[in-house]
């Protein structure tokens, strides 16, 4: 099978004229709709390549101050519970509180923070102190955290507070200036625009 066998080209037939060119009768028409011709993109158009959300600054981090004041609001929604349940056993027993009594208070404020954190974080995408500080948790991608990266995020905050803060030395090295938390749990702290639980 030659090449030429996979193309036809269907010309005219020449009734008693053989020595005639076949191309001469080929009609070549106009293309009725011509494309029209492609529009480079504008500097000052928001569809410009320039200006798409993959070129968009990313948002701001969350500021030391704001950081501080959603930090110390969760804590003492957590703690405030737990050391007047210890304080009102004591008083019905009519024995200061020892310290057992303080292991098993610190052990219920964990739980509290543990609650209340990933709970609010997935439902809402904010603890409550960070609702009062006017920050939000958020990917990347603008969504909210789902309950693994809510996990995440207390569990390295939590080990941040045993380690009497010493893991927050690498936002010194962190252009971002993000936490352990906000880098494992891919969620970092930003000012929420809106400044309410969405």
């Amino acid at each position: 099978m030659s090449p030429s066998d996979d193309f036809e080209l269907d010309l005219p037939e020449h009734h008693g004229r053989p020595d005639a060119d076949p191309l001469a009768e080929v009609e070549i028409r106009p293309d009725p709709d011509p494309p029209e011709p492609a529009t480079p993109p504008s500097l000052f158009s928001s569809s410009s390549p320039e200006l798409t959300a993959e070129h968009a600054a990313p948002p701001a981090a969350a500021p030391l101050f704001a950081r501080l004041t959603a930090g110390a609001t969760d804590a003492a929604m957590c703690a405030v519970p737990a050391v007047l349940a210890l304080l009102s056993a004591g008083a019905a027993a009519r024995t200061a509180p020892d310290s057992i009594g303080w292991l098993w208070t610190a052990a219920f404020a964990a739980l509290l923070s543990f609650f209340l954190t990933v709970a609010t974080l997935v439902l809402f995408g904010k603890t409550p102190g960070m609702a009062v500080a006017e920050l939000t948790c958020r990917t990347a991608e603008g969504a909210q955290p789902d309950l693994a990266a809510a996990v995440r995020r207390w569990a390295v905050s939590a080990a941040t507070v045993l380690l009497a803060g010493l893991p927050l030395l690498s936002v010194l090295l962190d252009a971002g200036r993000r936490t352990p938390a906000d880098l494992l749990s891919g969620c970092p702290l930003r000012p929420d625009p809106t400044g309410q639980i969405r």
